[in-house]
């Protein structure tokens, strides 16, 4: 049986978020895959995570490509953001739910506080709230609304998307 092996890790990833305590034979049973496949893919469950967090990795790179750009369209700038976080949604609930600290996090968590300031400048969000505290409104609302998603399945990628767009902007839009 052939499989896409992007896929196979994002599921794997998605499920260890949800369950870390999930054994290898879990994991093969819940993502569709054999244990023996799983096995010859990854060895043991110590190294899929390493190979999660090298993939976790690149997310700051993608969401540096949005975050330092000029902002002409700071809205379009924003729903890209939003979209590259929950394209990668099963690699954010695995690292707040393992609570990875890494460096490269650590600056993209600055370079979004620039980003939400060049918001303030351009007077499309609000000053009512400390740039800070816009990257914790906007970190928590989108890492609940993935946590939902994951657990429901009446909610369309799209759908999620824009209820974090509009629920943001309604609370920290100018």
């Amino acid at each position: 049986m052939a499989f896409d092996r992007e896929e196979l890790l994002r599921k794997l990833t998605l499920a260890l978020a949800l369950n870390p305590g999930m054994t290898m034979t879990e994991l093969a049973v819940k993502t569709g895959i054999s244990k023996a496949s799983l096995h010859r893919i990854y060895a043991t469950k110590e190294n899929l995570q390493n190979v999660i967090v090298e993939r976790l990795k690149k997310i700051p790179v993608e969401l540096g490509l949005i975050i330092d750009g000029a902002h002409e369209n700071y809205l379009g700038d924003l729903r890209d953001l939003i979209s590259v976080l929950y394209k990668n949604r099963a690699y954010i609930l695995f690292m707040f739910r393992d609570k990875i600290d890494d460096a490269e996090w650590k600056r993209c968590e600055e370079k979004l506080t620039d980003f939400f300031r060049e918001g303030q400048r351009q007077g499309i969000l609000s000053s009512d709230f400390t740039v800070e505290m816009m990257v914790y409104i906007f970190s928590g609302m989108s890492t609940w609304m993935m946590g939902l998603q994951a657990e429901r399945d009446d909610l369309s990628e799209r759908e999620v998307e824009e209820i974090i767009f509009k629920a943001l902007l309604n609370g920290i839009k100018k």
